[in-house]
């Protein structure tokens, strides 16, 4: 009887031994949680313009409308545009010249030409687009790129240095039109040059299929 007794007496020292052990068992697979302090950052965003029309400024001081009547092939115009940025932040921009085409023949090919071509001694443009006329009543039309964003207030003068007439050997009748030019202007960042998102934007806006060279052929050095 005192034999049983002992027994049961050990089996509950052990059992409250192993009720113990799973006790701090458990305690050492308790996770503390907790969180840091906040940090505030203020901000605020202004509503974007996506047709401001005076981002730009264009003008040619350089050129003189009296001098541009009845010209000869090889004949030079003096136009020297400037682009003054009116916006304050940095922008990518993309000018446009567009003029009609002309029939006769130039260098011996007969068939509808450009009238004029312009030049320029700097090293703006890397890339363009050029999307010619081919037939009566067609504009031709050349996009080119600036290499570098404009900055806010900057003025960019001599996007080119003169425009020059087409060395015709033989035009089919007199011809009057004119040559305009017009500056694209985009915010720019970091990677819209690269991919030249303005380029882009301006040539399908204008309803052309979207395409890009690297070849300026009427760039001189200075």
């Amino acid at each position: 009887m005192n034999l049983f007794k002992n027994m049961k007496r050990r089996t509950l020292v052990i059992g409250a031994a192993a009720m113990l052990l799973v006790s701090i068992t458990g305690a050492a697979y308790a996770l503390y949680g907790g969180r840091s302090n906040t940090v505030i950052h203020e901000f605020s965003i202004r509503p974007g313009e996506s047709d401001k029309k005076d981002a730009g400024t264009l003008e040619d001081k350089a050129f003189d409308p009296t001098k541009t009547v009845d010209l000869l092939p090889g004949a030079v115009i003096t136009s020297q545009p400037s682009l003054t940025s009116n916006v304050d932040y940095d922008a990518d921009y993309v000018i446009k010249v567009e003029q009609p085409v002309v029939k006769g023949i130039w260098y011996g090919q007969d068939g509808y030409h450009d009238p004029l071509s312009t030049y320029w001694s700097h090293d703006r443009w890397d890339y363009y687009s050029n999307y010619p006329g081919k037939a009566a009543g067609e504009t031709s039309v050349i996009y080119y790129e600036g290499n570098e964003p404009i900055k806010p207030g900057e003025k960019i003068s001599n996007i080119f240095d003169r425009i020059e007439v087409e060395n015709f050997d033989k035009l089919e009748s007199k011809f009057s039109g004119d040559i305009q030019i017009t500056a694209y202007m985009r915010q720019h960042t970091d990677n819209s040059l690269k991919d030249h998102e303005l380029m882009q934007n301006v040539i399908e806006g204008d309803g052309r299929e979207y395409k890009i060279d690297t070849w300026l052929p009427d760039t001189e050095e200075p």
